[in-house]
């Protein structure tokens, strides 16, 4: 039986770094329709956070090479539109973001 492959055509990963100071990672984006996911290529931690300030030790920890995190819409088709920010645990920390 023939299937139709599954659609992969959302947005392209991009690359980023963070270090010890909180920054906003991925901007408010009111077009926002879903995943965001953010992933941490680093030997570090980054913790990422909701808002447009995050705190070490705090939200979610992001543990060296490969933790991943998934904001997806909710049953309602509802997702966070607002920023997303993060911190690390040093300099240069590098990460991976995509969202739709």
């Amino acid at each position: 039986m023939y299937r139709e492959s599954p659609d992969f055509t959302g947005a392209v990963p991009l690359t980023g770094t963070i270090g010890a100071a909180s920054a906003i990672i991925i901007p408010e984006n009111f077009s926002r329709r879903g995943p965001v996911i953010i992933t941490n290529l680093s030997a570090g931690q980054i913790y990422v956070a909701r808002k447009d300030r995050a705190v070490l030790l705090s939200g979610i920890a992001l543990v060296a090479y490969g933790s991943t995190m998934v904001d997806q819409p909710d049953t309602l088709g509802h997702i966070y539109k607002g920023p997303y920010s993060a911190i690390g645990s040093g300099a240069g920390l590098i990460f991976s973001f995509s969202e739709e």
